[in-house]
């Protein structure tokens, strides 16, 4: 059955969705708790960040919203243009995406071993 697609579901608890999330995070050597479906989006994102340090919290952020961004542009290119990426695909555009931002002045996301 397929799921109603809310920010919450896209974002957070779809299941490439938590792959995405689940790979990222692994590759940037930081534990965290996986999306949950009796969590928002909001509130997993609060969950993560709260035992970081100000400009940890500040590459996380960046992090999270580079993620958001690239997961957003994923659905709409399902959606809108039948086209479909592998997760290592995805995984690969997400962390070159990163090295753009980063050279666009997003010092905190290198700072957090991106």
């Amino acid at each position: 059955s397929q799921e109603v697609e809310t920010a919450d579901h896209l974002l957070c608890t779809c299941s490439f969705t938590k792959q995405v999330w689940h790979s990222m995070f692994t590759v940037l050597g930081y534990q965290s708790p996986p999306p949950t479906a009796d969590l928002s989006f909001l509130e997993w994102w609060l969950i993560l960040r709260q035992d970081l340090s100000k400009y940890q919290k500040k590459g996380l952020d960046t992090a999270v919203m580079l993620i958001s961004w690239m997961v957003w542009k994923e659905r709409n290119a399902r959606m809108f243009n039948n086209v479909e990426r592998t997760l290592n695909h995805l995984l690969t555009d997400i962390i070159a995406e990163g090295g753009n931002w980063i050279q666009a002045g997003a010092t905190k996301l290198a700072g957090i071993g991106w």
